[in-house]
């Protein structure tokens, strides 16, 4: 279980993750400075070397949570979702994650949703990989949350999105002393879907914040429940490359990379297509559908690796 916060600023964003997990899963390490293909870059650790989330000195952030509505599990050898976000730490634009996405082996990941945001581009993406597809949906720049619940995920989502409708109706919505106070939150009451959870056997971990700006990005880790006293350890970087704020591009159109561009609601939706042919296209597209088809990968074969 997991919930990320996300509120845009003039010049960059603020970002909150509360970690929801086992009471007997191992204590991460706390987050460090890195260099990850050529980048700078910030974030706890699981001793495996895996995180969950990450922010690097280009300001590009990533946060991992698990997808419990997809209840399949690999049929391989399962490897941990974190080393994703480990791997991608070093990305510093949109074309970059799209690229190192579609190079990797996901076949024996359990379901996950990624969530990219790059405020260089004002460019907000969640990849979503449901051991068949993976999809991109590209969301506006604006006030978001993302909540992830083992326990009963479709509960969790409708219990904290009125937490977050309701906070989001106070003055002082867009401060991290609010976003903070939210992450805290117990409301309805003290449980399995309060923000800031507590179950016997499981319980919110850690809750980690990030504020990126033109000049410098900073997170913020608690190893513990935002609830708690434990204390708060800050870690820096200055960004490295002028940034100029723009609005975002419009929808990537690759004929080698993507198979569509397509607008759902306010997400856009891009389903990717490696270039082996291992994949086969969905049956049924009429000829108004055929720039909106989505490949699946076989079931029976691995994810093809893009070279």
């Amino acid at each position: 279980m997991c919930t990320v916060s996300f509120i845009p600023k003039d010049q960059g964003f603020y970002l909150a993750m509360n970690r929801d997990e086992k009471r007997s899963r191992s204590i991460a390490l706390p987050p460090r400075i890195v260099t990850v293909a050529g980048c700078r870059a910030i974030f706890p650790r699981e001793p495996n070397g895996g995180t969950w989330i990450a922010v690097n000195d280009a300001g590009l952030c990533l946060a991992l949570i698990n997808w419990h509505r997809i209840q399949r599990n690999p049929a391989d050898e399962i490897a941990s979702r974190g080393q994703v976000t480990a791997n991608l730490a070093g990305a510093a634009s949109s074309n970059d994650i799209a690229d190192a996405m579609m190079g990797m082996t996901l076949h024996n990941l359990r379901p996950f949703r990624l969530i990219a945001i790059v405020p260089g581009e004002r460019v907000m993406t969640e990849w979503r990989w449901d051991l068949e597809l993976l999809t991109a949906r590209r969301h506006e720049w604006e006030r978001k949350h993302w909540f992830s619940s083992g326990f009963d995920e479709t509960t969790a989502e409708l219990e904290r999105s009125c937490i977050c409708d309701a906070a989001h109706e106070e003055k002082s919505r867009d401060s991290l002393a609010s976003l903070r106070l939210l992450h805290r939150s117990h409301a309805p009451e003290r449980g399995p879907f309060s923000i800031c959870m507590h179950r016997a056997d499981a319980v919110t971990v850690s809750y980690t914040e990030v504020v990126v700006s033109t000049e410098c990005v900073v997170m913020r880790y608690k190893n513990g429940a935002p609830c708690s006293s434990n204390s708060v350890s800050e870690s820096s970087l200055a960004r490295r490359v002028a940034v100029s704020f723009r609005p975002a591009p419009r929808p990537i159109d690759n004929a080698r990379r993507y198979s569509s561009n397509f607008r759902t609601g306010n997400s856009r939706h891009v389903a990717t297509r490696p270039r082996q042919r291992t994949c086969r296209p969905l049956r049924g597209r009429s000829r108004g559908q055929a720039a909106r088809h989505a490949y699946r990968f076989d079931r029976h074969q691995k994810h093809p690796t893009i070279d």
